[in-house]
């Protein structure tokens, strides 16, 4: 909901791939960059990186690996400010979508009340807190394999929801579209083998 709303003027299949190569980018370009770098303080015994990460955790041992950088400080900075800007505008999407969706009546353009957003922000916040302070990574690995599995369900009566939305407004697509296209066969004239 966030997404298609900032992306407004782009078609269905530019906030798809979008959606899907961003993320998938990024996340590739940061595992190469931290990991590689802290393989390589490892290997050449600069950081002990799996010690403090088998003592202190994960944590633990990024910043230890970011301390190690030339300019370590400010490098530390510069990671802490990226993440509180990640962290800020997942929690603001995520309070957006929600406020959004439970909004009643709200019309094409409309933003929901800024008072209902705040109200999600902190209740996303809050559970954030609970699960960081309670059991942790065990806890948050609980949640998520008893939230996934009726989320399936939920996702795939969405996906046809949104099929059956796109058919409404914009009709049938063509055919050449729907189905896979077919194999063009090639009649080949038997071989005369008496001639030769």
């Amino acid at each position: 909901m966030f997404a298609a709303r900032i992306s407004k003027g782009r078609t269905i299949r530019q906030l798809i791939l979008g959606q899907l190569l961003g993320g998938t980018l990024g996340c590739w370009l940061a595992f190469a960059i931290f990991g590689n770098t802290g393989m390589f303080m490892e290997l050449n015994h600069i950081v002990p990186v799996l010690d403090i990460l088998n003592k202190d955790g994960a944590p633990a041992a990024i910043l230890a690996t970011l301390k190690a950088l030339p300019l370590g400080g400010v490098i530390m900075v510069i990671y802490l400010l990226v993440a509180a800007i990640f962290l800020a505008t997942t929690v603001n999407s995520g309070a957006y979508t929600l406020a959004d969706v439970a909004s009643k009546n709200l019309k094409e353009g409309e933003e929901p009340a800024r008072w209902y957003r705040v109200f999600w922000g902190m209740i996303l916040t809050s559970i954030a807190l609970v699960l960081m302070y309670g059991d942790g990574l065990a806890a948050l690995q609980t949640l998520a394999i008893i939230t996934a599995l009726p989320l399936v369900f939920i996702m795939g009566l969405m996906v046809a929801s949104f099929m059956k939305w796109l058919r409404e407004d914009y009709g049938t697509p063509p055919p050449q579209y729907m189905e896979s296209p077919k194999e063009e066969r090639i009649e080949m004239e038997p071989i005369d083998t008496k001639a030769q």
